[in-house]
């Protein structure tokens, strides 16, 4: 569970996200790894990675025209896989593996995601 200090770290995540109330009426107990299955994987929360990235991945395609779950570009390319991988990904693994090494390979992947879209649409 952590200590006090610990319990105030991750009310504290929560609350610089706005997402303190929201988690209390879905979670009793603050952990690490239910703060970091709602941050990173709730699909109804609006400020979740989740979510942003289907939200993204649908903004995309509206801008192109392809439809979800095909590509006809590396940026449909790179948010489709990094939605898949969101879609089937498992808190406690993410856990087991690391949860600060699982943000950086978000971090990442959300930096080749936006190179490749500054190609597609801005690079002449």
């Amino acid at each position: 569970m952590g200590t006090t200090i610990d319990q105030l770290g991750w009310t504290a995540l929560l609350n610089s996200a706005s997402a303190l109330q929201m988690y209390r009426q879905l979670n009793h107990v603050t952990s690490p790894a239910s703060v970091a299955k709602f941050l990173l994987l709730n699909r109804a929360f609006p400020r979740s990675i989740q979510h942003c990235v289907v939200e993204a991945q649908k903004s995309l395609h509206a801008i192109t025209g392809s439809p979800v779950g095909t590509y006809r570009s590396e940026a449909e390319r790179l948010i489709g896989q990094l939605r898949a991988s969101l879609d089937y990904a498992d808190i406690e693994q993410i856990m087991k593996g690391g949860l600060h090494e699982y943000v950086d390979s978000l971090q990442g992947q959300f930096n080749s995601i936006g190179d490749a879209i500054q190609t597609l649409f801005f690079q002449i």
